[in-house]
């Protein structure tokens, strides 16, 4: 897990941190394990404009769920 950035707000006691993983359960390990103890803790996958367009040219092209059969 690798994380890409940190905001913390000391105003609202906001801490949102942005995450790279191969999977939520390590994010929600870590987060149990820690922050996560005393926070209330949201786990939201991101994804970039142009991931959604790639996306929706898959449905389109009738390829998205194909794709996933592997």
């Amino acid at each position: 897990m690798k994380v890409l950035h940190q905001f913390h707000s000391g105003l609202e006691h906001t801490f949102l941190w942005v995450v790279e993983a191969d999977n939520a359960h390590s994010i929600e390990d870590l987060m149990a394990r820690t922050a996560g103890r005393f926070n209330t803790l949201k786990i939201v996958p991101l994804i970039t404009f142009q991931g959604i367009i790639e996306r929706c040219k898959q449905i389109e092209e009738g390829r998205f769920f194909s794709d996933t059969a592997g």
